[in-house]
């Protein structure tokens, strides 16, 4: 079983999610999967500017939020058509209005909490799987899944902590349920979100979705965790400070943890820990080459010959 993550980057456009869903059709090939997705490209600052604006009474966050529910509708109907569309249209059509309905109460109060802040920023992921899915189970079935059914956190919002014991036994609970009939749907899940043990909603940090997928990987034993970005793989160096930057074709977590802390951007780094703890290893891979063979990180130490240590490359 594989878990393939999708960013932002690769849901930028309707045409961008086609390409995802070539990939899936592709490379999924019946096998068993689940996708989690992040929100649409820019969507998470946009969300998290319109709350802001709403704190401030500031009547602009009626004009952000028109942006944001214009955007997600369009996708459907790019995607599906008017006429097929109309079941997704209308779910993301009731996620919308509980966006308006959570800004509306920020706007009233004059204060947007951490945790009120987790609310609006959770649409993001839920709007962006309610239309993958909506476009994925055009050719293969699937089913929107919300992360906060089994991933547990606590209260520290907007960069809340797992509790692994109880996330571990629900989502290995949830999937057994998800999978118990022959025609196995896959699953298409929200990254980035879960909920306190008292069913308030929680985000695990900026970039989070590379995380929901390594904690769903290492809850289910997966054999691979994919994280499908905009990049042929983990590069070594800035290109941008280095012309002669190349793809590492493999390398350790040990290295990926390194390059993390030196502020490498293509893995989260808590993405890491969860795959480490249960040897699974993972691809980066891109989605707009994805020919491209990608960077493998995994515990076996890496063969290639000459690779200067992490911290050098990314001081260069």
């Amino acid at each position: 079983m594989r878990v393939l993550k999708f960013g932002g980057s690769s849901l930028a456009t309707p045409d961008r999610i086609r390409d995802v869903g070539r990939i899936v059709r592709n490379t999924v090939n019946g096998s068993p999967a689940v996708i989690v997705v992040s929100a649409f490209q820019g969507v998470t600052n946009q969300l998290l500017e319109c709350a802001r604006l709403a704190e401030r009474r500031d009547p602009g966050h009626e004009r952000a939020y028109d942006t944001i529910a214009a955007r997600h509708r369009s996708a459907v109907d790019n995607l599906l058509g008017r006429h097929q569309g109309r079941r997704i249209r209308a779910l993301v059509d009731e996620q919308l209005g509980e966006l308006r309905d959570a800004l509306h109460g920020i706007r009233l109060l004059g204060q947007c909490p951490p945790a009120a802040l987790d609310v609006a920023a959770s649409f993001g992921e839920r709007l962006s799987a309610l239309i993958v899915s909506g476009y994925l189970n055009r050719f293969r079935r699937t089913r929107f899944v919300d992360a906060r059914q089994f991933l547990t956190t606590d209260a520290q919002f907007t960069r809340a902590n797992v509790i692994f014991q109880k996330t571990n036994r629900a989502a290995r609970e949830y999937f057994s349920m998800f999978w118990q009939h022959s025609r196995r749907p896959v699953p298409v899940v929200t990254g980035f979100i879960g909920s306190t043990e008292d069913g308030r909603t929680t985000t695990i940090g900026r970039n989070g979705s590379d995380y929901t997928a390594a904690i769903i990987g290492a809850a289910l034993g997966a054999s691979t965790i994919e994280i499908w970005t905009d990049v042929d793989g983990v590069l070594s160096a800035d290109p941008k400070a280095v012309s002669s930057a190349f793809v590492l074709s493999q390398m350790t977590y040990e290295e990926a943890m390194e390059m993390s802390c030196f502020g490498a951007k293509v893995l989260h780094a808590d993405a890491i820990g969860p795959a480490v703890a249960k040897s699974i290893p993972i691809v980066i891979k891109n989605s707009f080459n994805p020919s491209a063979p990608g960077t493998l990180i995994s515990r076996k130490p890496t063969t290639a010959i000459g690779w200067p240590r992490a911290s050098a490359r990314l001081a260069t």
